[in-house]
């Protein structure tokens, strides 16, 4: 178990200090960029 000074260190430097920003949306423009960046025709790729 944490002893007090850790914990206060812990929750201090925890705490939020600025505006709450919603996430989904910069997910959500992520996760359409990585599926079009695998859109990968296969049929034209060469391996060597």
């Amino acid at each position: 178990m944490l002893n007090d000074e850790m914990d206060e260190q812990i929750r201090s430097t925890h705490v939020p200090d600025g505006p709450v920003v919603d996430v989904k949306p910069i997910l959500q423009v992520t996760g359409k960029v990585l599926l079009h960046t695998m859109n990968v025709n296969f049929d034209n790729l060469k391996i060597s």
